[in-house]
């Protein structure tokens, strides 16, 4: 009994947690709306950022924000990188472009498609696993403008926990 308790309590630690983060950046708004699901059907949290001044605002409710400014983002000297323990699984987006009659559009378009078509075979031979799609849409409507990403990333436990022990030891020295 105590084999199979030790056992699940070791595989919470090493399987991955797969979640998927689906952004919407607007042009016309200046905002950017957030999803983030767990196994990509049960939402844990939305809402939208806006960049104002030298901030960007996070808001997580229409009553509750955070005021991020722009140099606490920037990763620091002495810092662990977030980045190094998650893996990206599935990264997907769509550019909306107004413009059903323009020949601008069409360029734009010719050269992202020029873009996805370079990007991909870089992508599959250093990150084979990565499911990667890139498209642009054309609006008649002239009224959306934006990208549409669908980010599948996952990690586990006992990486975070690895990285939350080295940014508690191994961090900044003094003097």
């Amino acid at each position: 009994m105590e084999f199979a308790i030790i056992s699940i309590v070791l595989s919470i630690f090493i399987i991955p947690l797969p979640f998927s983060v689906k952004v919407f950046l607007s042009f016309k708004d200046k905002k950017i709306y957030f999803s983030l699901f767990y196994f990509r059907r049960i939402r844990l949290k939305n809402g939208y950022a806006e960049f104002k001044a030298n901030k960007m605002f996070l808001h997580y409710s229409d009553k509750k924000a955070i005021a991020l400014y722009y140099d606490d983002l920037i990763k620091g000297n002495g810092e662990t990188d977030v980045i190094n323990y998650i893996n990206a699984t599935k990264i997907r987006y769509a550019l909306i472009l107004d413009g059903y009659k323009s020949i601008g559009a069409f360029c734009v378009l010719s050269a992202i498609n020029t873009v996805n078509s370079a990007i991909y075979p870089v992508l599959k031979r250093k990150y084979p696993l990565v499911d990667f799609k890139g498209d642009v849409l054309i609006s008649e409507t002239n009224k959306t403008n934006g990208v549409i990403f669908d980010l599948g990333i996952c990690f586990n436990i006992l990486s975070i926990t690895f990285m939350l022990v080295k940014n508690m030891f191994g961090g900044k020295k003094n003097g």
